[in-house]
């Protein structure tokens, strides 16, 4: 793609959608997964034997999962900053940075609410399915209907893409950046708390560490 002609608004377009797609893919289709199975009683059960408590091994989870993702990352990242006309590269490394801990959380929340890897394995697929058809990943918003635009901006992941767009030139959704960066910011606190509330309030047997 890189090596026939293609513009460089065109690339960088692509490439952030890749680096959102390697997101949803190691946050939500395998994180999720592994947290709803470690919130399996049974599960739960042989953790309280040892001196580790549910929210380092939450944490150990989602460093797992970034560590496999970063050098695809890295990669897409350099390349998207090469071929952009326009780059401010702190705001991208931070709007990477934002997309993670935003995918990360939604990935913890979904595994805390099915609590079970059966289960989670049958919905979560079409979780994924979901938000990569209703998300402008590789596909503009530009000539589409206004009222169709206004539905996809309820998709936060849409906010995502213009944030990290946006911080490589790339025009995005015209409701503005600003309005992008508050519904992230307000979304994953939102999401945070909601992990804490539900890692404190597991039990089994006993009140785990």
């Amino acid at each position: 793609m890189l090596n026939q002609g293609f513009i460089k608004d065109q690339v960088g377009f692509l490439l952030t959608g890749f680096i959102v797609t390697i997101m949803i893919g190691a946050f939500i289709s395998m994180l999720s997964l592994r947290v709803s199975n470690l919130m399996e009683a049974e599960v739960l059960e042989l953790y309280s034997t040892i001196i580790v408590n549910k929210t380092q091994l939450i944490i150990a989870l989602v460093l797992n999962y970034l560590v496999l993702s970063i050098p695809q990352i890295i990669i897409a990242g350099i390349l998207a900053v090469v071929y952009s006309t326009q780059v401010n590269v702190l705001k991208f490394i931070f709007s990477i940075i934002l997309a993670g801990i935003f995918f990360a959380s939604i990935g913890v929340f979904i595994g805390l609410v099915i609590k079970n890897k059966y289960k989670a394995s049958g919905i979560v697929p079409y979780i994924n399915i979901i938000f990569l058809v209703i998300t402008p990943i590789y596909y503009r918003l530009d000539n589409m209907n206004r009222y169709f635009v206004y539905l996809y901006s309820i998709n936060p992941i849409v906010h995502i893409l213009n944030i990290m767009r946006e911080s490589i030139g790339i025009k995005g959704l015209n409701s503005g950046i600003t309005l992008s960066y508050g519904y992230i910011i307000i979304l994953c606190a939102f999401l945070l708390k909601s992990i804490y509330k539900k890692v404190n309030n597991i039990y089994i047997l006993e009140k785990l560490i």
